[in-house]
């Protein structure tokens, strides 16, 4: 999932979401991670010629199932994008500024394109930002106008946004908020140890996020109030009971949290 625009709902996997442009013709190739590195390796070999970039959620896939997955995967899509002269675009927007438990996915590989928003500003104000390698800006640096990049939104560079997210970047790296996300990852793996129950598939836990995957969507049927009745926010979706939670949050919040995720499955 990348989106909600007209490109970027085509480049996302249509198989949930997005299946009425499949009206329009296909133009991308979606392999489905984290388990098929093999597949990945067959579909640049075999349409490498067609491919103009690769882009991928990396470690975490958000609204495509929360999946989470090895860097593994990432290192060979890195190779294969090297070997075909491929662009490698992360799309980072729900993974950046810690989520994974990393400050960014791109510090463990490195992308041509790499884009950033939410956490980007705290959460505040919208925004986002496209970051390239030199190679891709080079592609566009030129006298001859035809070669610039003439793509851009009405609120591009809106000032107050633009300081928000500075400020924000300020505190993020002032007050250590990698040391906040470790603390966060540590309570949700302890206090999730050992929680099972024959309706999950299988609970997930990356930085600042844990994900509970059920076996029917049903089961998740009214959690939402539950939720709220107790004085927790949550919006389940398909088959996934999950929390992003702010990295402001304390311990007591936390738990209060991930005890009413596992209160459901106790009282329902």
């Amino acid at each position: 999932y990348h989106g909600d625009t007209f490109k970027t709902m085509e480049v996302g996997d249509d198989a949930d979401y997005h299946f009425v442009l499949q009206a329009y013709g296909e133009s991308e190739y979606v392999v489905h991670i984290p388990t098929e590195i093999e597949a990945l390796e067959q579909a640049f070999e075999k349409y490498h010629d067609r491919f103009n970039c690769f882009i991928v959620e990396p470690l975490l896939q958000g609204a495509g199932g929360m999946r989470m997955y090895d860097v593994a995967f990432l290192e060979k899509a890195r190779e294969l994008c090297n070997q075909y002269d491929v662009l490698l675009i992360f799309d980072e927007v729900a993974t950046g500024f810690g989520r994974t438990g990393n400050r960014f996915v791109a510090d463990l590989v490195q992308p041509d394109i790499l884009v950033l928003g939410k956490a980007l500003t705290g959460g505040y104000i919208g925004h986002a930002v496209t970051v390239a390698s030199k190679k891709v800006f080079n592609g566009f640096y030129d006298e001859n106008p035809e070669h610039a990049f003439m793509h851009g939104p009405t609120f591009m560079g809106n000032a107050l946004a633009c300081s928000v997210a500075l400020k924000s970047i300020e505190v993020f790296e002032s007050q250590n908020y990698m040391q906040k996300i470790r603390k966060i990852e540590e309570i949700t793996r302890r206090e999730m140890e050992n929680f099972s129950d024959p309706r999950i598939n299988e609970v997930r836990i990356m930085g600042g996020c844990v994900c509970i995957e059920v076996k029917e969507e049903a089961t998740l049927k009214g959690y939402h109030q539950f939720a709220y009745e107790r004085g927790v926010f949550s919006r389940p979706f398909l088959k996934y009971l999950y929390a992003m939670v702010p990295y402001i949050i304390s311990e007591e919040e936390l738990i209060k949290v991930l005890d009413t995720m596992k209160a459901w499955f106790v009282e329902h």
